[in-house]
C-alpha cells in the first residue's frame, strides 16, 4: 500500500515537474519574441538616424550653394539637383523591418489554467513541448547534454559507415569461403585453402616426428661405444636435419610425413588406439579416432587419453550412443613414477599420439582419415532426426560418422575457420583504427574486446552478412543436379561461421539484457533522484 501511494506521489511530482518545465518554455519564447522585436527597433533606429544625419548634410550643402547664387555665381542647374536630391532623400521602406504586438498569455491564478493557456498559447505560436526540458538549453548546452546522456546510458553510437563495413567484412570473407573453401572432400583434390591446410599440417606432423628421431639418434650417438658407431650416427643426424634419411640399404633419400608417422606411432604407443574391436558396434578403422574419445584434440580428449593409459582400458562411444570402457590389448607406453609423474608421461604419450593421427596414419591411402573436431564425437549421443544421405536414411548420430568419413575433420574445420578469421581481424583492425586514430583514445580503450556492445554489434553484422552468402553458397550448389542434395550441403556449409554467428546472436541478446537493466538502474536511482532533488528546491 505504501508503494503504491510513493509510486503516485512521485509520478505526481514528475507531472507537475514537466508542467513547470512547459511554463519555462513558453516564457523563453516570450522572452526571445521581446528580444526580437527590441532588435528589429534598435535596427530601424539606426536607418532613420543615418538618414537624417544624410539629409542634414544635404541641407547645408544647398545653404552654401544659395550664399553663393547671392553673390553672383550661375550654379542655379546644381541647387536644382541638390534640391531633388533632398527631396528624394527618404528613408527607404525596404530598410527598416516590420514590428509586430509580441504575443504573451494570459495571467491566471488558478495552477491548472494556467497550464492549459500555457498549452493553448505553445500550440498557436508553434512551440515545442514535447521536451520542453531540452528546448530551455541553448545549442551549445544541448551538446555537453548529449554528450553526458550518451555517456551515462551507454547509448550505441555507430555510424552508418561502421555498418557498411563490418557488412562488407562478412561479404568479403563469404566469398573467399565459396572460391577457396567451398566443399569438403577426403581426396586430395580440394580447394585452394583446405589444400594449402592439409599441407601446413602435414609440414607440421613431418616436422615433429623428424625432431623426435633426431633427438632418438643424438640420445643413441652419447651411449654408442665406438667411434664409428657415433661417427654413422651423428652423420644420420646431420642428413635428418637437411631433411634426408638413409635407407638400410645406404641410399639417401628424403624424409617423407609417413616417415615421421611411423616415428611417432612407434614413440607414442596408447592402449586406445584400437582400428576395429568387436565391443563397439559401428566401429571401423576410417572412423576409430571418431569412437575413440582420447583421439579427440580437446581437453576432454587430454583427460579420457589420462584416464586410458593409466587404467590400460580404452573409453569409445559406439554409433549407438553407448559409452564402453574395454580392454583391446594394444600396447601403451609403460608409465613409470609416482602419480604426478605418470599423469606427466601420459600427457606427452597422448600429444605425441595425437600429432602421429592427426594427418592420418602411415598406412592412409591420399588424405588419410585425421582427427575429430573437438565435441564432434559426442554427436553419437544425438540418435534422433531422420535425413536423406545419399539414399540412405541417418539420425544425427550416422550424419556426423558419415561426415568424418567424408573428410570433415580437425584440418577442415580449421580450413572453414580461415575465413570467419580473415572478417573478425577486419573489423577489429577497423575497430582499432576508428578508436586510436580517429577518436584519439588510449590504446587500453580502443583494443578490441568484444565485451564493447558497439564492437560486438559490429562483428554480429560481419557474422551475418558472411553466414548468407554461406548459405546462399551451398544452397545453390546442393541444387545443381536439379533436386536438394543434403550431402552436398552439409559438407560446404561453414560450421565455424555458424557457430560464431550463434555465439554473436547470444553475445549481442546478453549485452542488450544488461544494458536494458543499467538503463532502469539509472532512470529508478540517478534520474529519480535528481527529479526529487529539483522538486525539493521548487518546493
Amino acid at each position: 500500500m505504501v508503494k503504491g501511494m510513493n509510486k503516485r506521489n512521485k509520478l505526481t511530482n514528475i507531472s507537475t515537474l514537466r508542467n513547470v518545465e512547459k511554463s519555462l518554455v513558453v516564457d523563453q519564447s516570450v522572452q526571445e519574441s521581446g528580444k526580437d522585436a527590441i532588435d528589429k527597433m534598435h535596427h530601424n533606429l539606426d536607418n532613420v538616424s543615418k538618414s537624417v544625419t544624410q539629409s542634414n548634410q544635404m541641407m547645408e550643402d544647398l545653404i552654401k550653394m544659395l550664399e553663393q547664387n547671392r553673390a553672383g555665381q550661375e550654379n542655379s542647374d546644381e541647387i536644382i539637383e541638390k534640391t531633388q536630391k533632398i527631396n528624394n532623400n527618404l528613408l527607404d521602406e525596404n530598410s527598416l523591418q516590420a514590428i509586430t504586438m509580441i504575443e504573451t498569455p494570459e495571467i491566471y491564478l488558478n495552477w491548472d489554467e494556467q497550464v492549459k493557456e500555457n498549452e493553448r498559447f505553445a500550440e498557436q505560436q508553434g512551440i515545442d513541448l514535447d521536451i520542453p526540458f531540452i528546448n530551455t538549453f541553448s545549442n551549445i548546452e544541448r551538446v555537453k547534454l548529449y554528450q553526458e546522456l550518451t555517456d551515462k546510458f551507454d547509448v550505441i553510437q555507430l555510424e552508418a559507415n561502421d555498418y557498411l563495413f563490418a557488412t562488407a567484412a562478412g561479404l568479403i570473407a563469404g566469398f573467399i569461403d565459396a572460391a577457396f573453401v567451398g566443399t569438403i572432400t577426403n581426396k586430395t583434390s580440394q580447394a585452394a585453402i583446405p589444400k594449402m591446410v592439409d599441407k601446413k599440417f602435414d609440414q607440421i606432423v613431418t616436422w615433429y616426428g623428424k625432431q623426435e628421431k633426431i633427438a632418438e639418434l643424438q640420445k643413441q650417438a652419447t651411449k654408442a661405444k665406438s667411434t664409428p658407431a657415433t661417427e654413422n650416427l651423428n652423420t644420420m643426424v646431420d642428413k635428418l636435419k637437411k631433411g634426408e634419411k638413409v635407407t638400410k640399404y645406404g641410399d639417401v633419400v628424403k624424409w617423407q610425413k609417413k616417415d615421421s608417422i611411423k616415428q611417432l606411432e612407434k614413440n607414442h604407443r596408447v592402449s586406445y588406439d584400437a582400428a576395429i574391436n568387436k565391443g563397439v558396434k559401428g566401429m571401423s578403422p576410417d572412423n576409430h579416432h571418431l569412437l575413440s574419445i582420447a583421439h579427440e584434440p580437446s581437453l576432454l580428449g587430454l583427460l579420457v587419453g589420462i584416464i586410458d593409459q593409466l587404467t590400460g582400458k580404452a573409453t569409445f562411444i559406439d554409433t549407438f550412443g553407448n559409452i564402453i570402457r574395454t580392454n583391446t590389448g594394444n600396447l601403451n607406453n609403460e608409465l613409470n613414477g609416482n602419480t604426478i609423474m605418470k599423469i606427466s608421461q601420459a600427457v606427452e604419450n597422448w600429444f605425441g599420439h595425437i600429432m602421429s593421427d592427426i594427418a592420418g596414419s602411415s598406412s592412409s591411402v591420399g588424405r588419410g582419415s585425421g582427427l575429430p573436431v573437438p565435441g564432434w564425437s559426442v554427436l553419437q549421443k544425438l540418435q534422433i532426426g531422420n535425413f536423406d544421405i545419399n539414399g540412405k536414411q541417418m539420425n544425427i548420430a550416422g550424419v556426423s560418422d558419415w561426415m568424418f568419413k567424408s573428410g570433415y575433420d580437425i584440418r577442415s574445420f580449421t580450413a572453414q575457420l580461415i575465413p570467419v578469421v580473415i572478417y573478425e581481424t577486419l573489423v577489429r583492425c577497423y575497430w582499432f583504427y576508428k578508436q586510436h586514430i580517429v577518436y584519439g583514445k588510449s590504446i587500453k580503450e580502443s583494443f578490441p574486446v568484444a565485451n564493447n556492445r558497439e564492437l560486438a554489434r559490429l562483428l554480429l553484422f560481419s557474422a551475418s552478412s558472411f553466414t548468407a552468402v554461406d548459405v546462399i553458397h551451398a544452397t545453390i550448389k546442393s541444387y545443381r543436379t536439379g533436386n536438394f542434395d543434403l550431402s552436398t550441403f552439409l559438407m560446404t556449409i561453414n560450421y565455424p561461421g555458424l557457430l560464431n554467428f550463434g555465439f554473436k546472436c547470444v553475445q549481442n541478446t546478453k549485452n542488450e539484457i544488461v544494458h536494458h537493466k543499467h538503463v532502469e538502474n539509472v532512470m529508478q536511482n540517478d534520474v529519480m533522484a535528481e527529479y526529487e532533488r529539483v522538486l525539493h528546491e521548487i518546493k
